[in-house]
């Protein structure tokens, strides 16, 4: 499945702000996404209510391939995009969780698009064996003969 989300990414984690809230007659500081992942991440999901995804069928884990087009060459993070981005598709029920037991992200490349800048998944069962279960650490110890 091959969906898309237009806009610049925007990073979840790294813009956070101090907002407040009332709890038991005074306020409270908590962290929160900047305004900008707000805006982008709103936008993002209604796109995709628009665009009228369905939801993935297949099996998890599934691989998620993100391929972007950014507006320049600002310096930025993978795996803010990986995070914003399985969020939105976890929201508007494209997935049904964005943990590792479900979802594997590959990182496919980028490209400058200043007109059009925006990530493209591509949502597709796994072409190979992620988890490993012989070297899980308590495997190794028992074919080594440790308790």
């Amino acid at each position: 499945m091959h969906i898309i989300i237009p806009g610049q990414t925007r990073s979840k984690k790294n813009s956070k702000v101090i907002a407040f809230r009332w709890g038991n007659k005074k306020r409270v500081p908590f962290l929160t996404s900047s305004a900008i992942y707000h805006s982008w991440a709103a936008s993002a999901i209604s796109w995709i209510k628009k665009e009228k995804y369905p939801a993935w069928g297949g099996d998890y884990p599934l691989e998620v391939k993100f391929f972007l087009f950014r507006k320049d060459r600002t310096k930025w993070d993978i795996d803010n995009v990986f995070c914003g981005a399985l969020d939105i598709l976890q929201q508007t029920g494209i997935i049904e969780d964005d943990s590792a037991s479900h979802v594997i992200p590959i990182f496919s490349g980028w490209a400058i698009d200043r007109q059009n800048p925006r990530v493209e998944l591509m949502l597709c069962k796994p072409t190979k064996t992620y988890y490993r279960e012989d070297l899980y650490v308590d495997n190794l110890k028992k074919k080594k003969g440790k308790p």
